[in-house]
């Protein structure tokens, strides 16, 4: 009996050890089943990565390219932009110098007409003067001198506005023939202009004026000799200083 019972429980031993030994099999299996798994997780998820790094890696190089290429259109602009720059404000500058030169030069010319006139007038004033205050008798056969004087003595009291207007006409057809005497047009006076009546002819002795500096009295008109430049064209210039004394006089 004794005998019988140790074989049971060595059986039961033996069954038991078996047992264990199956779970630790089994869980051995498990282990594995779930290490495996892991690893299958595991490599799922790096070729997953992997796979995804491979595809953003051409949008990460294409973002990067496009970058350096905006960076160097920017770079570019701004140089652009500062070539630009510096060339307009040397564009301005040289403009500026060029205005300073220009009015610096009108400046001068401006000083050197104003002094050749004031040197003119200086001089037409002194020979109007000195004619002026010459006696009658040492004058001479002058009729262009006698006419002015019998002119001004008989209207400026009087009429010295219309005076004044019929020397500044008297003046300027002295001064066109001055300035152009080979010129047909300025050799002739029409007296028969409307202009003319009201400005000289309205005024005695005016017309003896015109004729004192060389023109001569026709049927209408006034005309000086086609060579009337050669004979006594260089007395015009005197007689327009003298025109200028006398209107100066009446202007102050």
């Amino acid at each position: 009996e004794g005998a019988r019972q140790r074989v049971v429980e060595a059986e039961e031993a033996g069954r038991r050890q078996e047992a264990e030994v199956e779970q630790a099999k089994q869980r051995d299996v498990v282990k594995q089943r779930r290490e495996l798994e892991d690893q299958q997780r595991s490599e799922e998820e790096r070729v997953r990565r992997e796979a995804l790094e491979a595809e953003e890696e051409p949008k990460r190089i294409a973002a990067e390219q496009a970058q350096r290429e905006i960076d160097r259109r920017c770079r570019a602009l701004a140089e652009a932009d500062r070539r630009a720059k510096e060339q307009a404000e040397q564009a301005e500058g040289a403009e500026r110098r060029r205005h300073s030169d220009e009015a610096e030069a009108m400046n001068d010319k401006r000083r050197a007409l104003q002094e050749a006139e004031e040197l003119r007038r200086e001089r037409a004033d002194a020979e109007a003067k000195q004619q002026a205050e010459q006696p009658e008798q040492d004058r001479g056969p002058d009729s262009f001198i006698q006419t002015l004087m019998a002119l001004r003595k008989r209207y400026k009291d009087t009429d010295p506005a219309g005076l004044l207007t019929c020397l500044h006409t008297l003046r300027k057809y002295v001064d066109n023939l001055d300035k152009n005497s080979c010129d047909e047009k300025f050799q002739r006076i029409n007296c028969e202009n409307a202009a003319f009546k009201t400005r000289v002819g309205a005024f005695e002795g005016a017309v003896d004026v015109l004729i004192g500096c060389g023109f001569k009295q026709g049927e209408g008109v006034l005309a000086v000799e086609p060579d009337f430049w050669r004979t006594k064209g260089m007395r015009l210039q005197s007689a327009l200083n003298k025109f200028d004394f006398l209107i100066g006089q009446l202007a102050k």
